[in-house]
């Protein structure tokens, strides 16, 4: 009989400091954008001790990836049989995040914020990579199914859909619908590159 080792325990005083640490964290981005982020404000506005921070994390970019990163719902995997049908769920699943969450909300300081620290810019584009990896993987399954063609570029075609989303929500700062969902995505199959 082979013996299993106990789950370990989490103490919930780190749960805790995780969580103040965290929220003081997004509050800082959201009120003042990255610029101003500092683990010493960090720690004044969270109540945790700056060597506790640094013991968790190395760096004001690490501290403000996770702090977006820990907003983020889980990408689904959606395999409904259709590309059509898959791609209408990732798109209305990236329009409730963009438009109505907290992740969405702070998005655009972490962008702007990639654009000038390069260890954060290192950290976005990995969670970037992470986050699309349902919607290519959906495209990857309907060349396999032959409802696409083979050789397609699965993620020039989730840029094309994905794009349009970020463009209204980030710069137009207009809502987008059901229908606009549909027109983007009957567009993008029934389009030359996907013929």
């Amino acid at each position: 009989m082979t013996a299993v080792a106990p789950a370990r325990r989490i103490d919930p005083r780190v749960v805790r400091t995780r969580a103040a640490v965290l929220a003081a964290t997004r509050e800082v981005l959201t009120e003042s954008g990255f610029p101003a982020l500092c683990i010493d404000g960090v720690a004044k506005r969270s109540g945790v001790a700056r060597t506790t921070i640094y013991r968790h994390w190395p760096s004001a970019a690490a501290l403000a990836h996770e702090a977006f990163r820990d907003l983020a719902e889980p990408a689904p995997d959606i395999d409904t049989g259709s590309i059509r049908d898959d791609l209408l769920a990732h798109l209305r699943w990236l329009r409730t995040a963009l438009e109505d969450s907290e992740w969405g909300r702070l998005l655009p300081h972490v962008v702007a914020a990639s654009h000038h620290d390069p260890e954060l810019a290192e950290l976005h584009r990995a969670f970037g990579a992470e986050r699309r990896r349902p919607a290519v993987a959906a495209v990857d399954r309907a060349i396999g199914r032959g409802e696409l063609p083979a050789g397609l570029d699965s993620d020039a075609l989730v840029d094309r859909l994905a794009g349009p989303l970020f463009y209204r929500c980030l710069v137009r700062l207009r809502p987008t619908t059901d229908a606009d969902l549909e027109s983007l995505v009957d567009g993008a199959l029934n389009g030359p590159a996907a013929r």
